[in-house]
């Protein structure tokens, strides 16, 4: 494998894979945001499928109430996530930054990595605080979502018997 210990990282990521593919591991359920229901539910309903997407993507998440009163802005910006032309980093900026045209408070990397993961669930990483520190522990990434994504591909290629959740769970751990 290609793969190894990463420059100025405190851990090897080589054996680290080896153990974590050498044990029996549960599939995982990621949660997905069918992109049809941006063109065809009512808004009520629009926003009682994205709440039941929250609570699947983050279970810990206080915002519900703020996800219903937003609900027309956020059909705009999944839209804007999920089919939009410019690259991935930069469509989840418009949404996470304070000063984003989809900026909605509360909702964080956790949530929006979460629905860019729907548009591959199988190679797109999920940007949250654990899976980050994880891969900066290797020293496979310095910061940001698109050396994430890189990374993803990377593993990816070398271990095909693992998938975006897997790297997920193993990132966490």
């Amino acid at each position: 494998m290609a793969v190894v210990r990463a420059k100025d990282s405190s851990l090897p990521l080589s054996p680290l894979l080896a153990a974590f593919r050498a044990k029996a591991r549960t599939p995982r359920t990621i949660p997905v945001l069918d992109a049809a229901i941006l063109d065809t539910t009512e808004p009520h309903a629009f926003a009682d499928r994205l709440v039941n997407f929250y609570q699947q993507a983050v279970p810990h998440g206080w915002h519900e109430d703020r996800m219903r009163r937003s609900a027309a802005l956020l059909r705009y910006a999944i839209a804007h996530i999920l089919r939009g032309t410019d690259p991935l980093p930069l469509r989840l900026e418009r949404c996470l930054r304070p000063d984003g045209a989809y900026f909605v408070a509360g909702l964080g990397r956790e949530f929006w990595s979460a629905v860019a993961q729907s548009l591959a669930p199988m190679t797109l990483p999920r940007w949250k605080p654990s899976v980050e520190a994880g891969a900066r522990r290797v020293g496979l990434i310095a910061a940001g979502f698109a050396e994430l994504c890189a990374t993803y591909t990377n593993l990816l290629t070398h271990t095909p018997d693992l998938c975006a959740a897997d790297l997920d769970d193993f990132f966490t751990r």
